[in-house]
């Protein structure tokens, strides 16, 4: 649901999009009794003027279907929540992720209308402020019109179109007299997949995203060619390459779920231990000029750093001392620095600081389905120039955003000089392009306030580096402890309650419209004001009922 940015008062959604709707028959009045359990023994053909005698309220309407002042009615409904959805939902990408089932998140504006209580019980998710993932049960009262009309007169419903109006197959409209919906919060348990298959889906997940980037430079590209033939007076030229343009098509349909040696990995053989690395050349800044004294490379294991989903202090059903150390685990670090040969000093710089910061990154697509299933290895960990400064660039924005765009303005200068008729663009290949130019992304940084380097606190003087011939080497391990997390900016208030009693970390998900995830960044601030930053990928998993 997304409400209207532009005006917090608006409480009527801009967009509501159902992604999961089911109907209990039961829930319904019927002309006959159902039996809804094993052990009910009701007569099918009767419906009898039953009551619960522990709060006396009516299970139906009786045989006249006649509803009496001061009496409360009341239906007992039944649903099963899925485990996925219609693989309908995700129709045109065929993403395994968009059908699973997201969790509740933020709360819509129509539901504080409607229950204004809520407004301060709302649960801190970190979501955008006008958007929100529900579920709630709706109970409608619907009567046919013409009987209505007779005891209250003429009912207009002119206003909504034909078909808005509940009409049956003899032509009798229904209105809806009443109709009243109550939320319920939905977090689904936490699939765990196994190494070979998550391994595969980041495989994946790199194919699809370079299948879309190749497909899109393959058109800039044809649409150079035919500039440069059409300037060159070689027409014939330009139609075989309009011709090559659908057989490239089908060519890519193919590649895309063809097998590549060099792509797959040998699951079965040893395994090796990836990392991430990053590079960051050293510099000296002098009277003369600047100088390059060496090369750091700040490495860490390739890992998801998983932890268990605890819910909100009021929805807690049992104890959460079992899953409560998953809170806390150690990053390993390995630094080191490459000397140019010759160099007479071999000296490291000293680090002044070292930072943790759990980022929460929520991302929405407000028009178009999302075209790909992103992943940390897709996003972030860029080797980009400069990065050194106080501010990070190694950002999503950075990352996939702005570079879709440029391939976007790119593509639709071509469009513009060669014209649509000429140079035609697949409506698909658009929308998944414009769909990833459009993302929108908010981005919360929480500071661990409680972290350990090698089991203490940190202290330059401590870190002791390994220096041999042209490199000097040493290992930090960083101890994250996620109880203690503070929004950034708010490190001094003093607080006893923990992170998880403050605010909630729903676990990660990604559908068509709306993802979250979750990474841990961390900073090192070198004697020479340079900053090197590392991220890890968390999974925030629910992993109980």
């Amino acid at each position: 649901m997304i409400a209207n940015k532009n005006d917090k008062s608006d409480r009527r959604p801009v967009r509501i999009r159902k992604f999961l709707e089911m109907f209990d028959f039961y829930g319904s009045w019927n002309e006959a009794h159902i039996n809804r359990l094993v052990t009910d023994f009701g007569n099918p053909y009767e419906c009898p003027n039953i009551f619960d005698p522990i709060d006396g309220t009516f299970l139906a309407f009786g045989d006249k279907k006649t509803i009496f002042p001061n009496k409360v009615y009341k239906r007992i409904f039944t649903f099963r929540i899925p485990n996925n959805l219609l693989d309908s939902e995700c129709n045109e990408h065929n993403l395994s992720k968009h059908v699973e089932l997201p969790p509740t998140i933020g709360m819509s504006r129509w539901e504080l209308a409607h229950f204004p209580d809520r407004e301060h019980n709302k649960i801190k998710d970190f979501s955008l402020l006008d958007t929100s993932i529900s579920y709630g049960v709706m109970a409608r009262f619907i009567g046919k019109k013409s009987t209505w009309e007779k005891d209250f007169g003429k009912i207009n419903t002119s206003a909504y179109s034909i078909d808005k109006r509940l009409i049956n197959s003899k032509g009798d409209e229904y209105t809806i007299l009443k109709e009243l919906t109550n939320y319920v919060r939905v977090v689904q348990r936490t699939r765990i997949p196994t190494d070979n298959e998550r391994l595969m889906k980041l495989l994946e997940n790199k194919l699809m995203y370079n299948n879309l980037i190749s497909r899109v430079k393959e058109k800039i590209e044809a649409g150079k060619q035919m500039i440069k033939s059409i300037e060159n007076n070689e027409f014939n030229a330009t139609v075989d390459i309009g011709r090559q343009l659908t057989e490239t098509e089908i060519e890519l349909a193919k590649c895309k779920q063809a097998y590549r040696r060099d792509a797959y990995r040998d699951i079965k053989a040893k395994k090796i231990v990836e990392k991430y690395d990053i590079f960051l050349p050293l510099m000296k800044n002098s009277i003369t000029g600047t100088k390059n004294i060496g090369t750091l490379n700040l490495s860490t294991p390739k890992q998801e750093y998983c932890v268990c989903y605890i819910p909100p202090s009021r929805f807690r059903e049992k104890p959460i001392d079992d899953i409560v150390p998953s809170w806390k685990f150690d990053i390993p670090l390995d630094l080191s620095v490459s000397f140019p040969l010759g160099s007479k000093n071999s000296t490291p710089p000293s680090i002044k600081m070292i930072s943790a910061e759990l980022a929460v990154s929520t991302i929405r697509s407000r028009r178009l389905p999302i075209p790909i299933e992103f992943n940390h290895d897709l996003i972030y960990n860029k080797q980009i120039e400069n990065n050194r400064g106080f501010k990070d660039e190694d950002t999503f924005q950075n990352n996939i955003i702005i570079p879709f765009q440029k391939l976007s303005t790119e593509l639709y200068t071509l469009c513009k000089t060669l014209g649509a008729d000429n140079f035609k663009v697949e409506k698909r290949l658009v929308d998944d392009l414009k769909a990833i130019c459009e993302l929108e992304e908010k981005k919360l940084n929480l500071n661990v306030s409680d972290m350990k380097i090698n089991n203490a606190k940190f202290n330059s003087k401590l870190i002791k580096w390994d220096i041999k011939d042209n490199t000097a080497k040493t290992s930090i391990n960083v101890g994250v402890n996620l109880e203690s997390l503070v929004l950034k900016g708010f490190e001094g208030s003093p607080t006893l309650m923990k992170s998880y009693d403050r605010f909630n970390l729903v676990p990660d998900f990604q559908s068509c419209f709306m993802s979250r995830l979750y990474h841990i960044k961390v900073t090192i601030l070198l004697s020479n004001n340079d900053y090197v930053r590392i991220k890890v990928p968390v999974r925030i998993q629910k992993i109980t009922t």
